[in-house]
């Protein structure tokens, strides 16, 4: 418990002490906000991609405001994989209402390359951790997934910091 306490101050200030920086003149923007619909209820519509995202990363309540709360890491693929799951059935969810991780392709949809710590379009998904995101796509040779940073928009291969967030998709209803 203590580990966990100590965990989530220090990922609370990192939140507060950086600021994210779309500044790079070099860069054009990657996302165009006004694909996105922000609903009410606390999902946003990716028109371009016909996906459904929650706006807030998982463990983070939605508000008018952004997004309160503290994100919760997973330190495995498997353990991202069950909070899917875990969401579901506490929500009682089923086929086309399920919740899940997007593919690697799906989370670089989202990505704004034009900005870094973090590498997301704050208006659309406000409140996004500086941080590695989960994805459902395997990595090569089958060992855990492909892991997207949104500190500075890169996949990454690395183990050296195990703890990722997730920001579940599904498909938009028609």
């Amino acid at each position: 418990m203590f580990k966990r306490t100590v965990t989530a101050l220090m990922l609370m200030t990192a939140f507060s002490a950086s600021a994210q920086d779309c500044t790079y003149d070099t860069v054009r923007a990657t996302m165009n906000p006004d694909l996105f619909i922000q609903n009410a209820d606390g999902t946003v519509s990716d028109v371009r991609n016909g996906l459904l995202w929650q706006k807030c990363s998982l463990g983070q309540t939605a508000t008018e405001a952004g997004c309160s709360g503290v994100p919760t890491t997973f330190a495995t693929w498997q353990e991202a994989l069950q909070a899917a799951e875990q969401f579901n059935t506490d929500n009682n969810l089923e086929g086309a209402e399920r919740w899940r991780l997007p593919n690697i392709k799906e989370l670089s949809a989202i990505v704004e390359y034009a900005c870094v710590a973090p590498s997301i379009d704050l208006t659309v998904f406000p409140d996004t951790p500086n941080g590695r995101f989960w994805t459902s796509t395997p990595k090569a040779g089958g060992l855990g997934a492909r892991v997207i940073d949104f500190t500075d928009a890169q996949e990454v291969d690395r183990e050296t910091l195990p703890e990722r967030y997730i920001r579940l998709t599904r498909l938009l209803s028609e």
